[in-house]
Formats: C-alpha cells, structure tokens, sequence
C-alpha cells in the first residue's frame, strides 16, 4: 500500500533503495508472522536494520523521491523515533506534496503521538486531496470530526465515505455502526453496519462485543415496554452468541456470565407462562 516507485531517480539510486527495501521487508515479514519483535530483535537482524536505515538516509539525501517516506516508515514502526519518523514524513511531503500516503501517516503520528489533532485533521484532509480513494483517510478524518469537533454528520459523511471507497475497511463500518448506535439511536443501520465489520474482519472481537450490548439494550427496552417473553428470549439468545464470539476472540467474559444470567430468567419466565418478565 505504501510503496511508490521513483522516478527521475539518478543511476545507481534505484538499487540502492530497493535493497533496503528488499532487507526491511524480509523482517518486517517475520515481525507480521511472529517470529521475531521489533523489541528484542536479534543481533544480526539489528545489525541489518542499521542498514536499512543508513541506505534509505543516503538515498533520500541523493534526492530519491520515495526514501524519505520508506525511512520514516521503518523509523516510526522499528524504532520508534517518532521526531525522526516526522521529519521524513515532511520531507517526503515537500518532495512530493501530493504524496498520499506520507500525508496519512504523518496524520496518524500526529494525532496518535503528539495529540496534535487540528494538525492532523489537516493531515487527513491533504492526503484525501491527493487520493480520494485512501479510505483509512476518511475514516480517521470521521473519528477526529466525531471526537474533537463533535461534528456528527460530517463524522457519519467520512465513514460512509470510507466504506465506499473500500467496502473491506472494517473500522469504518465498526466507526458508523457506533455512530449509528450511540448517537443517531438506529438499531438495524447499527445492526448492519457492525455485521459488515466483522464479515471484514471476522476477528474483531469488539464489533461482536458491541453487537452483543447493542442487542441486550434491545431485549431491556423489550422487557420495561412488556414485549412478548419469547421475542425477548430470542433476543438475549443473540446478546449471548456475540458475546461469546467476542470471548473466543479474547474479550472479557463478564458480559458474556450476565447475558447467560438473563437468558436463563427469561427462559423461566417464558416457561412459567405469558406474563412480564420482570
């Protein structure tokens, strides 16, 4: 997603960039498998990101037009340096002001590390000028517009954006499913929006936590309103299944134990015949 390829680079740039990127990804791709930590890299693998970063600093200084981006990349995630991981993001940026992704990132740095969030607002904003299509832009621009400017509809407008610029974004449909639940009270459009979280991400274990506590708010109304028992039922049978998906993917179980707890009284309830449940 991130790599770009130079161009008007002078002779001999090219390969010295590519066999960085050549040693970066091969441990970058044991640190994804789990074979390795960015924390406790071995010495011969140290050794060898010393290396990689050394060659992505000399190509940017020789002008490579993607290395400054690949730099910070490597210093923001490998070493954490984030004044260093900034500085190169800049300098891509001023190499190539329309540099999509360089944008994306430095928004990231900036809203995650230095909790500058208008600064990373305007960071999001460049990187959707420069490709409309970059749907992790929209839906971080939707979470700033929700949490710092309490602009819900322009919040619902960037998620709903997201997902049409990538159906396969699951936090942008987990995002709307919240936005939809906590503040516009739409429990099908939540329903929906968290089910196509988790069909993008079958392991997000917080969209079935929050389906779970979607539905249990459900099955409450239900109850204080005088619902039929066995629709109520139906619905604490649901809270239970996506708790329990959430639990097998590492969530806590104490929702899972109460839903278990109210299920088993409605049942009763439903059992003892057609009167309210509480």
């Amino acid at each position: 997603m991130w790599r770009r390829r130079a161009r008007c680079a002078p002779p001999g740039l090219d390969g010295l960039y590519d066999l960085a990127l050549r040693a970066f990804y091969r441990i970058y791709g044991m640190v994804q498998r789990g074979e390795v930590a960015w924390a406790s890299l071995p010495a011969a693998l140290q050794e060898e990101m010393e290396e990689v970063i050394a060659m992505l600093t000399e190509a940017a200084a020789q002008g490579h037009i993607s290395a400054n981006f690949d730099l910070g990349f490597v210093l923001e995630n490998e070493r954490q340096d984030f004044d260093g991981a900034e500085a190169a993001y800049r300098a891509a940026i001023a190499a190539d002001p329309e540099h999509a992704n360089a944008h994306m990132n430095l928004g990231v740095l900036l809203e995650n590390v230095r909790m500058d969030f208008y600064g990373a607002e305007a960071a999001y904003r460049a990187a959707i000028a420069a490709d409309p299509g970059i749907a992790l832009a929209h839906n971080n621009l939707g979470i700033l517009l929700k949490a710092v400017r309490q602009d819900v509809d322009g919040a619902e407008a960037a998620y709903r954006t997201a997902i049409a610029a990538d159906p396969g974004c699951a936090m942008a449909h987990y995002n709307l499913g919240f936005l939809l639940d906590d503040v516009r009270e739409d429990f099908d459009g939540a329903v929906a929006a968290y089910h196509a979280s988790i069909a993008a991400d079958p392991g997000c274990a917080i969209a079935h936590d929050n389906l779970g506590v979607l539905f249990a708010k459900h099955a409450e109304k239900s109850e204080e309103s005088g619902g039929d028992l066995s629709d109520i039922a139906a619905l604490w049978v649901q809270v239970v299944e996506h708790f329990t998906n959430g639990v097998s993917l590492g969530a806590d179980d104490r929702m899972l134990n109460m839903a278990k707890e109210r299920l088993a009284r409605v049942k009763r309830a439903v059992a003892d015949g057609p009167r309210h449940s509480r």
